[in-house]
């Protein structure tokens, strides 16, 4: 499923159906009818449409309307909304208030103007940190091999001394 194919149907649902270009309250069951007229389309995509919709905030205004009524897809009345339905629309919205609310506005970025001076200003000149002690690389020593052995080092081995 991707956003471009849910944005593809919701599209398409607007062009051919008067309940979507209105914004009209959707019968119970209209992804069940959807489904049946629009077999080709995957059930992840049909959810997900409905469920943007269904979240549209034109969408719950409809819903919170006085005496509103739900239609059919051919924007036929076929009920009206219920307290309860109304009372989750008004939820939705006052969650999505809050989140605003809590989302900090965009602080615009300042501008940097370079001071006015009446003599040029010279570049800065970036030198190396000092350090109490130069700093030496390590130096390489050569691979010891198996038959190699240094009396004047110890050796490090994994095998348990009886």
């Amino acid at each position: 499923m991707s956003k471009q194919a849910v944005n593809e149907f919701l599209a398409l649902l607007q062009r051919t159906y008067p309940a979507f270009r209105e914004y009209m309250p959707l019968r119970i069951g209209t992804r069940q009818e959807l489904a049946r007229r629009h077999p080709t389309v995957t059930k992840s995509v049909m959810a997900r449409t409905m469920a943007c919709w269904c979240r549209n905030p034109a969408y719950l205004k409809a819903l919170l309307a006085k005496d509103a009524k739900r239609y059919d897809l051919d924007a036929k009345p076929v009920g009206t909304v219920s307290a309860q339905e109304r009372a989750h629309a008004r939820e939705i919205q006052k969650q999505r208030k809050a989140q605003k609310a809590a989302i900090p506005a965009p602080v615009a970025p300042l501008e940097v103007k370079p001071a006015r001076t009446s003599q040029p200003v010279a570049p800065l000149e970036v030198k190396p940190a000092r350090t109490s002690q130069p700093v030496v690389p390590p130096a390489v020593k050569p691979a010891r091999t198996a038959g190699s052995v240094n009396a004047s080092k110890p050796v490090l081995s994994l095998k348990r001394r009886s």
